[in-house]
């Protein structure tokens, strides 16, 4: 049997992302492939401009709207990856990993 994996990279393009408590963001991102594919429990590899990293950062998503082509991560801020995803800005785009798990 050939089992073949659902993982794409996608193109995302912030919509909205703003900080919504103490250390506590919420970001919608457009990547309409992607939001037509997520499934509960599932979870998105995403590429962060300007992070000191090599590897992308794993975070699971709130909510996803196949007919919009949008999906809502909330997420907290723990090291650079994370600070470097709060200045993403509405319009910045960068590439994401997905669906996994």
């Amino acid at each position: 049997m050939t089992l073949m994996s659902r993982v794409r990279e996608h193109t995302y393009t912030v919509v909205e992302n703003e900080a919504v408590g103490d250390g506590i963001w919420r970001m919608v991102f457009r990547a309409p492939k992607l939001a037509g594919s997520l499934e509960p429990g599932q979870f998105m590899n995403f590429h962060v401009p300007g992070a000191k990293q090599i590897l992308r950062v794993p975070l699971s998503f709130a909510s996803a709207d196949a007919g919009s082509g949008t999906v809502e991560i909330v997420y907290a801020v723990v090291g650079d990856a994370t600070r470097a995803l709060t200045r993403m800005a509405a319009g910045e785009s960068s590439s994401v990993l997905g669906p996994s798990g």
